[in-house]
C-alpha cells in the first residue's frame, strides 16, 4: 500500500515537473492510528507562464456625439440655421434639391422642398402642394384649399387668401400643404408641377407628368402668391345669376387681337362667308387643310353634334354659354360651362 502510494506521487512528479512544468511537486505520507496512509498538502507553486492571447471581441456601440467646437457654424437651411428662402441656401453653396429648414419674418421654423436645378442663379422654393384624393368631389374630405363640407359659396377667406398653414412637406404629394412660404416670401415668377398621386419626395421632379413657369415677372404687383389671390383674384363663387361673365372676358380677349395678329408672320385675312351664306363659315382659299371653311358645331354629354353655328351670337343650352367674335382676326370662340353637374363632357368641332 505504501508503494501504491509513492509510485502515484512518483508518476505525478514526472508528468507535473516535466510534461506540464507546474513545478516541483511535494507529498507527506504518515499512517494514522487506524492504519490508513494520510497526506498533507504541500505550499503552492509559482504561477505558471501565461496563454495564447484570445480572439477579439465585437466592436461596442459608438459613443454620443460630442459637442460642436468654437466656432463651429452649422450649414445654411438646416434646422439648426433655417434660410429665409432656397434662393439664399443656393446661394451659400448648396446645389442639391431636397428638404430644407426656413424661417418666416415672424419666426416660425418650417420644412419645405427646394429645387435648386430648374434656374442658373435662383432656387425655386416649394410653398405648397394641392392634392386631389377624389377627381369627381367637389371640396370633399381633405380638401383644405376650400371646404371640407362641401360648401364652396364663400362668404369669407379662402385658404387662398388666408395666413394659416397646413399639412407637412413630408406628406406633400398625400395631402394638400401650404407653409407661411405662402405669404411670406416676396417672389417675381412662379412655377407648377403636376406630381402623381403618392410620389415619394425625393423623386418628385423626375415623375412630374408636366411643369411650367412664369418668365415675365408675373408676381410683381402682388409680392407673394397670397396678395395674388387676395387683393387680384379672390376665390369666390360666381353669383347664380349670370352678370356678363362670358362677354367680359370675351371683350378682354378682343382688345388683345391686334397683337396676336401681329405676332404672327404672315397672317392670312380670311373672309367670314362660305358659298354665299355669310355668317357660319370661313373662306381660307384653300390654303390648308379646311378648303370649304372653318364652321363650329358643338355637342354635350356625347351626344349628336349641333347645327352649325353662325358668328357673333351666343348659344345658350343647358348648362352652358357660347360665344363667338363676328368677323374679327384671328377667330375666337368662348365656352363657358356654367354648371359640372349637368355637363360630364363638352365637345366643339371647328
Amino acid at each position: 500500500m505504501f508503494r501504491y502510494v509513492i509510485l502515484m506521487l512518483c508518476i505525478l512528479h514526472y508528468i507535473n515537473c516535466h510534461t506540464l512544468d507546474m513545478g516541483t511537486c511535494s507529498c507527506s505520507c504518515r499512517e494514522d492510528g487506524n492504519g490508513r496512509v494520510s497526506s498533507s498538502r504541500g505550499a503552492a507553486g509559482p504561477p505558471g507562464k501565461a496563454g495564447p492571447r484570445g480572439e477579439q471581441g465585437a466592436r461596442g456601440l459608438p459613443g454620443a456625439v460630442g459637442p460642436h467646437g468654437p466656432g463651429f457654424v452649422p450649414s445654411l437651411g438646416s434646422p439648426t440655421n433655417p434660410a429665409s428662402t432656397c434662393t439664399r441656401v443656393k446661394q451659400s453653396g448648396i446645389s442639391d434639391d431636397g428638404v430644407y429648414s426656413l424661417k418666416s419674418p415672424g419666426g416660425t421654423i418650417y420644412q419645405t422642398y427646394c429645387d435648386m436645378t430648374s434656374s442658373d442663379d435662383k432656387a425655386w422654393t416649394l410653398v405648397g402642394s394641392i392634392h386631389e384624393n377624389n377627381i369627381l368631389g367637389n371640396c370633399t374630405v381633405g380638401d383644405k384649399w376650400s371646404s371640407e363640407e362641401g360648401n364652396v359659396n364663400y362668404t369669407g377667406l379662402t385658404s387662398w387668401e388666408s395666413m394659416t398653414s397646413f399639412g407637412n412637406v413630408e406628406s406633400v404629394t398625400s395631402q394638400d400643404f401650404k407653409n407661411p412660404g405662402y405669404f411670406n416670401i416676396e417672389s417675381r415668377n412662379i412655377m407648377i408641377w403636376h406630381v402623381p398621386n403618392e410620389t415619394p419626395l425625393n423623386q418628385l421632379k423626375q415623375h412630374s407628368r408636366f411643369q411650367y413657369k412664369t418668365t415675365n415677372n408675373f408676381l410683381d404687383a402682388h409680392t407673394t402668391l397670397h396678395g395674388l389671390f387676395k387683393h387680384g383674384y379672390p376665390m369666390r363663387k360666381v353669383p347664380d345669376k349670370h352678370v356678363n361673365v362670358v362677354e367680359n372676358f370675351m371683350a378682354s380677349v378682343i382688345n388683345s387681337t391686334d397683337r396676336m395678329v401681329a405676332a404672327i408672320p404672315r397672317f392670312y385675312r380670311y373672309r367670314y362667308d362660305c358659298r354665299g351664306t355669310r355668317g357660319t363659315c370661313i373662306t381660307d382659299g384653300g390654303r390648308d387643310l379646311f378648303d370649304t371653311g372653318n364652321r363650329i358645331q358643338y355637342s354635350i354629354n356625347g351626344g349628336r353634334l349641333s347645327p352649325y353655328l353662325s358668328y357673333g351670337e351666343k348659344y345658350l343650352p343647358d348648362g352652358v354659354e357660347i360665344l363667338s367674335w363676328n368677323e374679327g382676326h384671328p377667330f375666337v370662340a368662348l365656352v363657358w360651362i356654367k354648371d359640372t353637374t349637368l355637363i360630364t363632357s363638352f365637345k366643339l368641332k371647328v
